[in-house]
């Protein structure tokens, strides 16, 4: 039932739906109201997809009992409140998505219990605090987008454990400190986005090991320095952006630099 018109409020009645059910799945639709904690009684729930509605409320802790879940997709609503530390229990999530949400406070530390999440978006919410470093134990992960909150402190080096890691989008949070040099054991890194924090000093010559990096964003930040020859080497880097930095010098002229509509 996902992609209609389909409005009016979620009824807590979906609570009393066949306990056979696998997949509740009414995502881009107008649907109002809030996620019933009853909906553990669906206890074969593997994927729950109620993502761009109109929820409201919060996500409720009981959620943490559906130990089948592998799917949770809830993005494009208005739901406040905390990330519930139940997550910890769904230990078969593979995939997370939260985005565009009004949730506070800070990324459970919980999470790093979901050993089989490859996906989790928790974009373009009000989530606060320093990035728990038990998110980097989850060796499966391969997309990370925090990107669009109000997250603080220094960027986790334990980064440098995700060896899996495609895309790892960080932008538009207030992160201060030195880019971590243990990004370059992220070799399957394509997507790089550091955009519009406080991270300040040179780019590390470690980042010159990222041989699929095709998108690297450091837009609005306080590196400073030269920016490094070793970028033009990157054979797969096709959209570089250093723009409102403090960088000095020579800027090389080889590879991405030699297209001016790939260089900002």
């Amino acid at each position: 039932m996902a992609g209609n018109q389909f409005g009016g409020l979620l009824p807590n009645s979906i609570t009393n739906l066949s306990t056979t059910l696998a997949l509740l799945y009414l995502g881009g639709n107008q649907i109002t109201g809030t996620i019933p904690s009853g909906i553990t009684n669906i206890v074969n729930l593997t994927g729950i997809g109620f993502e761009y509605n109109q929820l409201t409320g919060t996500i409720p802790d009981s959620l943490g009992k559906l130990k089948n879940l592998q799917l949770v997709a809830l993005g494009g609503n208005a739901l406040t409140g905390r990330i519930p530390t139940s997550v910890g229990n769904l230990s078969l999530l593979n995939r997370i998505d939260l985005e565009y949400n009004l949730l506070g406070g800070s990324i459970p530390a919980e999470f790093g219990k979901c050993q089989n999440l490859m996906t989790m978006t928790l974009s373009s919410n009000r989530l606060t605090g320093p990035v728990p470093k038990e998110i980097f134990s989850i060796a499966t992960l391969f997309d990370l987008d925090l990107s669009n909150n109000l997250l603080t402190g220094s960027f986790p080096s334990e980064v440098g454990s995700l060896k899996t890691l495609v895309e790892l989008d960080i932008s538009g949070n207030k992160f201060s400190g030195q880019i971590p040099t243990t990004l370059s054991s992220c070799s399957s890194l394509e997507t790089l986005s550091l955009a519009k924090n406080h991270f300040y000093g040179s780019i590390p010559t470690s980042l010159s090991s990222l041989r699929s990096i095709a998108m690297l964003d450091l837009l609005n930040n306080n590196l400073s320095g030269q920016i490094p020859v070793y970028l033009e080497k990157l054979s797969f880097l096709k959209y570089l952006n250093v723009s409102y930095n403090h960088f000095e010098g020579q800027v090389p002229t080889e590879g991405v630099f030699s297209n001016a509509s790939q260089l900002y």
